[in-house]
């Protein structure tokens, strides 16, 4: 593997024997350039290209019943719904949740269930369920709850179920914190004893399996809009797009390209999608944002009415709110990332010295501290702990780089935590203020036990060499075959060597650069994002230079141009 460092990043190259890249792009009719990234994502076999490029229900989609509880948890189900139950879901307020909290309730109105839903409020009522949600329950005469995308660590309200004669099912899929609750049933492919082959269910996803088994009981098909919220729960939550969840995000897109629901058509409008075809891309950036947007700011329950309202004034309605929500969130986002910045920049958070970004202010609303939580890792590649303190308790977000697994860094901490769950990059957690310092003595410490200088050192992984000429249509359709892209299954980046300026570079809203770069023979716009520093760089430019970038489709005024997107430069050696 080559190596170059760039302005920003450090770049690290793959290659393949030509013949070996050759012989693929010829047996699939590929560009070169794909097929090397395929080899460089570790598909070398035959039976592992074939299973990347071709995903298939018989070979990636296990059956539910694998899940543990999930017989004992459907049996519940059909039992209340006969009986006339009244059934209670206790959803989480972010995308997953609210994907999840709306499937389930798709898939039993039809079958006659009796059901309502919570959602609750992030400041006023925390993550999770609670035994405050489980004693109204009782008095509102439910006799079962179902959790969707929480409750693994609800030890408390499943002692208090048990107490009051109320059923509890957990459907999850976060990280158990060894001990499981005392509920009727946990569905969780993360639990122990789980014999599931697929772990990187989200919520949305394991809720979905117990649907599915539920309608293979009853003898009916799932209702079509369920695979677009199971389309939408996945791609938001971050969860890897490899397996099973591939599997679904293609199935998916497949179907909202052909044929999408009111409220997913509302969601395009408010984001200006007018392309024909809608990428994961699309919807991580443009569509689940907005959703997300009413968890972070409003009442979640809104998110839920949208999804499944069938009359087109309120589902407009409800969309306006949540296309202004999203404007205010991106606001309210950039002054708490400009705060953090500032911090690094005076030095009261040293780079230096320190290999986690933490920092607590009662000024930053708790909706927003996770994104910008994750802005920071990107920026500068390293773990980041924000947090909102209120009242001596200081509530936060953690997102994480791969070589730092956060959740097991926080059960290592425990002892100093209220509450804490989430996943090895992405955690939530709740402590006392007067324990923050300590906290963050604790990271640090075994963030220097596990965190090497390399793994600090921020790196692009750069999949394939090409030539500006190579940046045409061909290639963008054959990128086609490695979406969806996501989670551990990222937009490949390419390397052109020796690129020159045409005309003098743009700066854009302070932020961004406009260029236009010629290369072997052809010429090609390209543009940085959130990369001003560069200006200066560019424009003093006179000799050739490396990019490493991302081929795009530029879609503008009903035209459709190929450009870089570019992430880092360096001078040609």
């Amino acid at each position: 593997m080559r190596e170059i460092q760039g302005v920003k990043y450090g770049w690290h190259l793959h290659a393949f024997p030509p013949q070996q890249v050759l012989a693929l792009a010829a047996q699939y009719a590929l560009a070169p350039a794909i097929a090397q990234a395929i080899l460089a994502r570790g598909h070398i076999s035959p039976q592992a290209i074939e299973k990347y490029l071709f995903s298939s229900f018989a070979e990636d989609v296990a059956h539910p019943s694998l899940l543990y509880d999930a017989d004992k948890a459907v049996e519940r189900l059909l039992r209340a719904i006969e009986k006339k139950e009244k059934i209670l879901i206790a959803g989480d307020y972010d995308v997953d949740g609210i994907t999840a909290s709306a499937l389930m309730i798709l898939c039993l109105q039809p079958l006659g269930a009796y059901i309502n839903f919570f959602l609750p409020n992030r400041v006023k009522d925390g993550y999770g369920l609670s035994a405050k949600t489980i004693e109204r329950a009782v008095q509102s005469g439910y006799r079962l709850v179902v959790t969707v995308d929480n409750g693994i660590t609800s030890f408390g309200p499943a002692q208090r179920a048990r107490e009051l004669g109320i059923d509890l099912i957990i459907t999850d899929h976060h990280r158990s914190h060894g001990t499981l609750p005392d509920a009727f049933a946990i569905v969780n492919p993360n639990q122990e004893g789980c014999s599931y082959p697929y772990k990187a269910l989200a919520g949305v996803g394991v809720i979905f399996k117990v649907m599915s088994l539920l309608y293979e009981k009853v003898g009916r098909q799932l209702p079509a809009k369920a695979y677009e919220l199971l389309l939408l729960g996945t791609v938001a939550d971050v969860v890897p797009l490899t397996g099973e969840n591939r599997y679904w995000v293609r199935h998916g897109l497949t179907q909202i390209n052909q044929h999408s629901s009111l409220s997913f058509n509302v969601l395009k409008t408010n984001g200006k999608l007018s392309k024909s075809r809608i990428s994961s891309t699309d919807i991580g950036f443009s569509i689940a944002p907005q959703i997300n947007a009413l968890g972070r700011l409003e009442d979640p329950r809104q998110g839920v009415q949208f999804l499944l309202d069938a009359n087109v004034g309120q589902v407009e309605r409800i969309g306006k709110t949540l296309f202004e929500l999203n404007q205010a969130r991106k606001e309210i986002e950039r002054g708490v990332l400009k705060d953090v910045i500032a911090q690094v920049e005076s030095g009261a958070i040293d780079l230096k010295s320190e290999r986690i970004i933490m920092a607590a202010s009662d000024s930053w609303p708790p909706g927003v501290i996770g994104l910008v939580a994750g802005r920071l890792v990107g920026m500068y590649g390293r773990p980041a702990i924000l947090l909102h303190t209120k009242n001596g308790i200081a509530k936060g977000s953690c997102r994480s780089i791969p070589a730092f697994n956060m959740f097991d860094a926080l059960q290592a901490s425990s002892d100093l935590l209220t509450t804490f769950g989430g996943h090895p990059q992405a955690a939530g957690l709740s402590l006392p203020v007067s324990s923050l310092q300590q906290l963050k003595e604790r990271m640090e410490g075994r963030a220097a036990e596990f965190l090497t200088e390399k793994d600090l050192k921020q790196k692009l992984m750069v999949e394939s060499e090409i030539t500006l000429s190579e940046c045409t249509q061909k290639l963008v359709d054959d990128m086609r075959h490695l979406e969806p892209f996501g989670c551990q299954n990222p937009e490949p980046l390419f390397y052109v060597r020796g690129a020159v300026l045409v005309e003098k570079p743009t700066l854009l809203k302070e932020a961004h650069i406009k260029l236009k770069l010629f290369h072997d023979g052809a010429t090609r716009s390209a543009i940085f994002f959130n990369r001003p520093e560069l200006y200066a760089w560019f424009a003093e430019r006179d000799e050739p230079f490396d990019v490493v970038g991302q081929v795009k489709e530029n879609h503008w005024q009903d035209t459709v141009s190929i450009e870089l997107t570019g992430l880092d430069v360096a001078p040609t050696s």
